[in-house]
């Protein structure tokens, strides 16, 4: 399970200075509940792995944008970012004995890596009861590259080169684009389309244009591919009252991973996404709180989603790669306060 905490910040600047137009400026904090500054994995093919889950999303964010009016109350264009907080490592290296089993080396060689920062790029509108918008988002990743190691077996003071690298924390390039309809002052209707190019990741990566396995992992693992998907998202609000908010949520989301038969075992689900969630407003001179100044808003969400269960057969299946079935479930909630000062 991943526990994240957050902190947002948002500031209109026209209470600063009057330009004419609303710009917005955000930043928004997420950090890992374990506490870890980063965490990387090496991309094994043969190793059963779940793309974007469990440690692999261990990692600090810091993600801002500025928003611009260009027409007033009609066209609004953005521009963003999302930075993936750096740090330092070390892979232990040294004095391997010569054993059939899992051993594990004593040297340390250090890894220092740096911030990495996705631009982000949108353009929104507003016309009577609707609304919609395009964004675009490129892709990023880590990567560690032809790093020389040298390891040493405690049997006969035989040296071992290694030829290390490393890639992780993917995100694909994301188009992005989104409708809605408000028919009265009750009832708000939306929905959106991402398509995520997650076809870009391969042996020779467009963005990184290097290649992310070591010569051995080329040279002697299974080639494999990734799919672009499009995901569908549709929801509704209903306006309660002014201080209360209903909201629900529907959406389908396929899996990058193609069936793969081999020796390679990249697992991810097709799967649907079922959203429950609620707004309440604390205004001012309500019970309780009457010397509160500004409203409070304070939001809690319920997120199920159902992994389609899969059964997958290998063309040799061995009892260290076996026929395997996947599936199951993941429950998500969330809850946050929005302040205004």
């Amino acid at each position: 399970a991943d526990n994240y905490g957050g902190l947002g910040l948002s500031i209109n600047l026209n209470n600063i200075y009057d330009f004419k137009r609303t710009i917005r400026f955000g930043l928004n904090i997420l950090g890992p509940a374990t506490g870890n500054l980063l965490t990387i994995n090496d991309l094994n093919p043969t190793t059963h792995r779940y793309l974007q889950y469990g440690v692999a999303n261990q990692k600090p964010t810091i993600m801002g944008g500025t928003g611009v009016e260009i027409i007033k109350d009609k066209l609004f264009a953005g521009i963003g970012f999302t930075a993936i907080a750096g740090g330092g490592g070390a892979i232990l290296l040294k004095d391997v004995p010569l054993s059939p089993n899992t051993v594990t080396p004593n040297q340390q060689v250090l890894l220092q890596v740096k911030p990495v920062v996705n631009p982000i790029y949108g353009i929104a509108f507003t016309f009577g009861k609707f609304s919609g918008g395009v964004s675009y988002r490129r892709e990023t990743a880590l990567a560690v590259n032809s790093l020389g190691a040298r390891a040493q077996t405690t049997l006969l003071g035989i040296q071992l080169d290694f030829d290390v690298a490393l890639y992780d924390l993917f995100s694909p390039r994301k188009w992005a684009y989104g409708f809605a309809y408000r028919p009265n002052g009750k009832w708000l209707f939306s929905f959106d389309m991402n398509r995520e190019l997650w076809s870009q990741l391969g042996y020779k990566n467009k963005f990184v244009g290097t290649e992310f396995m070591s010569r051995t992992k080329a040279s002697y693992s299974e080639p494999f591919h990734l799919v672009d998907v499009t995901v569908l998202r549709a929801g509704t609000e209903y306006k309660w009252s002014d201080s209360f908010r209903i909201r629900g949520g529907i959406a389908r989301r396929p899996k990058a991973t193609p069936d793969i038969p081999g020796a390679n075992n990249w697992i991810d689900f097709d799967r649907m996404i079922y959203t429950a969630g609620f707004s309440y407003i604390l205004f001012p001179g309500t019970r309780f709180l009457e010397n509160l100044k500004n409203p409070v808003v304070i939001d809690a969400v319920l997120d199920y989603q159902e992994l389609k269960a899969m059964k997958i057969y290998k063309y040799a299946p061995t009892p260290k790669n076996p026929n395997y079935s996947v599936g199951g479930n993941v429950w998500h909630v969330g809850f946050s306060a929005t302040m205004f000062f």
